[in-house]
């Protein structure tokens, strides 16, 4: 603190009323050691706290029309590092806690103000700045650096110019293997042409679009499934490409593949055991009652033989179709058209007697195969019903897609019936249920006499699943607001709070079967971002939404590295924070790609100034260096010469050759350099 005692400071006051101009610069120069610039509006104000040449800002409330409240929140969000400190003509602590929370460093009432408390204020506010700007800066390129999706920035025809460090951890490659080359080179083969399409879309407007699934060759020659989500920043000037954010989903993949082959192969199973125990017992068991019925002499006999053989035939065919049934998931590499010939050739060999017909309008969509599935069961029950009840001589089967819609229609020249009188069996029951899990309408139309459509058609824009219930974890040292939350997810369908913790030893026996962890970062035993990794490990597919009561960037950027999906303020409603996750389970961002714009940025703009400063580092000599610890002890020139047993005009010229080192001009630059790199600690 010494240190920063004896610092000059340059300070920037904004203050439209000259008589407390004079009152600030007059206290200010009691005090000596302070460099004071004076501007009046708001617009020059603003742009001299852009240009970052001043230690300190002061912001009277009133500037005219706009407010330093204003003028505070915008330097803020212009990216202002300085410490802002707000005056105001009388004492309002709903304006000193809106200051506070809107990020002032102090709040000073300007009848109050003298030159003791005034120093104070300033130099506290600077020396708080200091302690966190290396840590800062230091998590920022942490981020961009260490985090663990890929961040890839390409011009419009897909050439990488830019390719964050974690590519090498995921791929395989170094970031100065792949800019320069084009990425679609890396793409495999059967992926190529539909990605470029999605490239060309993205290139073509505005915003974000993903997340997109695609094979990737890694650096041994493999192939990764990366998730990415692209964003058009080709008209941004200090970006100008394409921003990729992709992550490795390869496991997810394998994993969701081995489970589809166990249960096809489950489903073969089960199909070749009923085709050849079942189907032949039952097949034999027929031929023999139908043989008994024609020997039989006796009528009776006879009559309940051939009710049986009906019942066995019936039971037949029910199995046959069952054995079908079984059989679609096993069909791999056939198309959603060539499926339905598939149906309608079994429906014509086991109905002979009627004519089936079936028509494919456009280009059927590409569904997954378990949706394809339960689309061909739709279709196979309502040509069963069209065998089993309509005593129909043509059946027709349509099918057909356009851009938002996908529909299958089974229609007949059967007796019909009347809907308003018919009971719906199992059949139609089943039909409708797989029509609802779909996300599609199921309609049965019917007049006696006119025969029956059923007709299933499908929204391909909407995506209608059911929400699964999203299991909740709290970990928030404030029992109070802890509890709120937990008491509105609670009231809230589809979500269930699966537990509470108040520190970081209590969550972590709570990883297990976590869908959205929501995490304060300030727990009594630690750092809340922690515990994002731990639970990530345990659970890759969980999500961690943080709660901070601080917007400090630093903060934000170490809580993503860890892996957090969003970052929340306390002061937002709680109902808000039921948004979020809900948003976050649909698939959504709470972090924008501006927010990883912004990081990309601050990397670009300081790389080369961090391999400078690393040079000048390594140029200063052991001497010089402990001619800066003295500096941050808090020591002038002379102590500085006396403690190291050197004159002072030895001194002088070992600080003369720091600052041309660092590139600095003054003492307080050359601390401010060494303390930011880690040259010296401030005690």
């Amino acid at each position: 603190m010494d240190a920063v005692d004896n610092a000059l400071l340059k300070v920037l006051l904004v203050e439209d009323d000259e008589d407390d101009y004079v009152i600030i610069r007059d206290l200010l120069s009691e005090m000596g050691r302070f460099e004071l610039e004076w501007v009046t509006d708001y617009d020059p104000a603003l742009e001299a706290i852009e240009r970052e040449e001043h230690d300190v800002y002061l912001l009277d409330y009133h500037l005219g029309e706009r407010s330093g409240l204003e003028l505070l929140r915008e330097a803020l969000r212009k990216g202002c590092k300085g410490p802002i400190i707000l005056l105001t003509g009388q004492g309002d602590r709903e304006l000193d806690l809106e200051a506070m929370q809107a990020g002032a460093a102090d709040y000073l009432v300007k009848g109050q103000i003298d030159a003791p408390l005034l120093e104070r204020s300033i130099r506290y506010a600077f020396a708080r700045t200091l302690r966190i700007l290396g840590e800062s800066e230091r998590r920022f390129r942490s981020l961009v650096q260490n985090g663990s999706d890929i961040i890839t920035v390409l011009d419009a025809g897909g050439t990488i110019y830019y390719e964050s460090p974690s590519i090498e951890r995921l791929l395989g490659y170094r970031p100065e293997d792949l800019v320069g080359q084009n990425a679609f080179d890396y793409v495999h083969p059967d992926d190529l042409e539909r990605v470029r399409s999605i490239f060309g879309e993205i290139t073509k407007r505005s915003g974000a679009i993903g997340p997109v699934e695609v094979r990737f060759r890694h650096a041994d020659g493999s192939w990764r499934y990366l998730e990415w989500i692209g964003k058009n920043l080709l008209e941004d000037p200090t970006v100008k490409g394409i921003v990729a954010n992709s992550r490795d989903v390869t496991e997810r993949k394998e994993a969701e593949e081995k489970l589809r082959e166990v249960r096809e192969a489950e489903r073969a199973r089960l199909a070749r055991d009923l085709h050849d125990e079942a189907l032949q017992d039952l097949t034999y068991a027929l031929a023999e009652v139908q043989l008994g019925q024609a020997t039989s002499r006796e009528p009776d006999l006879a009559r309940r033989l051939e009710r049986a053989a009906g019942a066995l035939m019936r039971a037949g065919q029910r199995l046959y179709s069952a054995i079908h049934d079984l059989r679609l998931g096993g069909h791999r590499e056939q198309t959603l058209a060539e499926l339905f010939e598939w149906i309608v050739k079994l429906n014509r060999q086991s109905s002979p007697e009627r004519e089936i017909e079936l028509s494919v309008e456009g280009l059927l969509p590409s569904l997954s195969k378990e949706a394809e599935v339960e689309l061909l069961r739709i279709v196979r029950e309502a040509l069963a019903n069209v065998r089993r009840h309509s005593k129909s001589r043509h059946a027709r089967i349509s099918v057909g897609a356009s851009e938002d819609k996908l529909w299958a229609e089974v229609s007949d020249d059967g007796r019909g019936f009347d809907p308003a009188e018919a009971n719906g069996g199992v059949g139609i029951m089943g039909m409708r249920e797989r029509a609802g899990a779909l996300g599609g309408e199921l309609e049965i139309t019917s007049e006696p006499g006119e025969g029956t459509t059923v007709r299933f058609e499908l929204d391909l824009r909407k995506d209608r699943e059911e929400p699964e219930e999203i299991r909740i974890l709290l970990v928030e040292d404030h029992a109070s607001l802890r509890q709120a939350v937990a008491s509105l997810f609670d009231r809230e369908p589809g979500f269930t709070v699966v537990g509470q913790a108040g520190s970081l030893a209590e969550a972590r026996a709570m990883l297990d079967r976590v869908d959205v962890a929501i995490v304060d970062l300030d727990l009594p035993d630690g750092y809340g971002g922690d515990l994002i990794e731990e639970m990530r490990d345990a659970n890759p597919h969980a999500m961690a939404l943080v709660l901070s009561a601080y917007f400090d960037r630093a903060d934000m950027a170490r809580a993503v590295e860890a892996g957090a999906a969003g970052v929340l303020h306390k002061s937002v409603g709680i109902d808000e924070i039921v948004k979020a996750v809900r948003r976050l389970r649909a698939g959504e961002s709470l972090m924008p790609l501006e927010e990883v714009v912004e990081l990309l940025r601050f990397a670009g703009s300081h790389r080369k100034q961090e391999q400078e400063a690393h040079q000048a580092i390594a140029e200063l000599t052991p001497r010089e260096k402990e001619v800066l610890r003295a500096l941050a002890d808090g020591l002038g020139g002379q102590e500085i010469a006396d403690q190291l047993n050197i004159s002072l005009s030895t001194e002088r010229n070992h600080m003369a050759s720091i600052m041309a080192k660092l590139g600095v001009h003054s003492r307080l630059q050359a601390l401010v350099f060494a303390l930011r790199h880690g040259v010296v600690n401030m005690r």
